[in-house]
């Protein structure tokens, strides 16, 4: 697969923003470990959206170990929503920026990954960061699909099987130094096509669910944000 990469103006001052065609689809990243930025972003991709709820692509890398007993913290955090995603250098960050919290825990977002319950668990344990709402893709694909074997499938074989597409991400990248104060062009391409296609996979999986769950909303059958919280809660009992 032919990912390409190119730097553009930023709208931030303490970020790099980049355009990423992944498949023929360009797709806006920003890259930064400035909270105001990643402020910027939740607000303007995530919370100006009037309808809800959103799937969000969700991943996050650290500096992998090779020696026993010795473990990295989380060093990056990759958020994608449409064409649009967040490479947060949370590592090399001076504090955590409130709306990442409070954009986690929101139940209007559900989070989308491949194995997404242990990286949720290592965010929390590093950061203190919740996400509440998080969803296994492989999980998700096998219950819609009815194909059992993709419950552990990679996002490679996801992509591939629902897509018809071809994601390969060289072992060299996928276990890089996360934890370089600036990643490599290399590396924001492919966290870049990781978030983009943890979304995709998750739209395309959880788009009958919501649209229900929107009629509902219209018709009036889910009068509080209590009722919607508790549908969602109910939809993804079984994929966490």
């Amino acid at each position: 697969m032919a990912i390409t990469i190119e730097e553009v103006e930023s709208p931030h001052e303490c970020a790099t923003s980049f355009e990423v065609v992944v498949h023929n689809r360009t797709v806006c990243a920003l890259v930064t470990r400035c909270p105001s930025a990643v402020d910027l972003w939740i607000s303007v991709h995530l919370l100006s959206a009037r309808d809800y709820p959103r799937t969000v692509g969700f991943d996050i890398k650290w500096r992998p170990s090779f020696a026993r007993g010795v473990r990295h913290p989380v060093a990056t955090i990759h958020l994608c929503i449409g064409r649009c995603c967040l490479v947060y250098q949370i590592l090399r960050a001076r504090c955590l920026p409130r709306s990442l919290y409070l954009a986690l825990r929101d139940p209007r977002f559900v989070f989308t990954g491949v194995r997404i319950a242990p990286d949720a668990a290592k965010l929390s344990e590093d950061y203190g960061l919740e996400v509440k709402k998080a969803v296994d893709l492989g999980k998700l694909a096998a219950r819609e699909t009815n194909r059992r074997e993709l419950r552990r499938a990679g996002l490679a074989t996801l992509v591939r099987e629902l897509k018809g597409r071809d994601l390969k991400i060289p072992r060299e990248i996928a276990l890089g130094k996360w934890d370089a104060r600036r990643l490599t062009p290399r590396q924001v391409k492919y966290a870049c096509a990781d978030a983009y296609y943890s979304f995709q996979l998750g739209h395309l999986l959880l788009f009958d669910e919501i649209f229900m769950m929107w009629v509902m909303k219209w018709f009036g059958s889910l009068q509080r944000p209590s009722d919607e919280g508790q549908y969602l809660d109910d939809m993804l009992e079984d994929l966490r």
